[in-house]
């Protein structure tokens, strides 16, 4: 990066945009595509491709919103996960990994233990589709922050 002349935060940041980039263009053609789908009675044969179990049925909008945001997701959590393998290799890994399974053991103990299953699900049934999506971007914004702090402080390789 350095060799360029471009600092680690213009890095990010380009790559940053051209996540959100890639994945509006994208969300705008499957959103679209799902939409054909289902104006042509899936494809005049029954056929489905583009409509997953929660599409078409809030419209156009959701469709395009979550389709925008799982793949912004994907991306951020990708590019933090190869971040973190990057700066800090295997023991990175060990200790990512190792802290997203007790965390998710431990959230799921304490729905156990406390016998919130059923809020839990009431919870997200309210949210509806596009409530869920919504949510999804917190993930994808700690993702997106955490890759910048963790590439901020990486040493150059020579």
């Amino acid at each position: 990066m350095l060799g360029f002349g471009v600092t680690r935060r213009d890095f990010y940041l380009g790559t940053a945009l051209l996540f959100v980039l890639i994945s509006a263009a994208n969300a705008l053609a499957f959103a679209l595509l799902t939409q054909l789908e289902q104006l042509t009675e899936e494809w005049f044969i029954d056929t489905y491709m583009f409509n997953a179990l929660w599409l078409g049925s809030d419209g156009f909008w959701v469709d395009l919103f979550s389709f925008f945001v799982m793949q912004l997701l994907v991306f951020f959590i990708g590019a933090s996960i190869a971040t973190i393998y990057m700066r800090w290799r295997m023991p990175g890994m060990l200790v990512f990994w190792s802290s997203l399974a007790l965390a998710i053991v431990g959230a799921v103990t304490i729905i156990t233990f406390t016998s919130s299953w059923p809020a839990v699900a009431i919870w997200f049934g309210a949210q509806g589709i596009g409530g869920i999506f919504a949510w999804l971007l917190l993930p994808a914004a700690v993702a997106g922050f955490g890759g910048f702090l963790a590439l901020r402080r990486a040493i150059p390789k020579n």
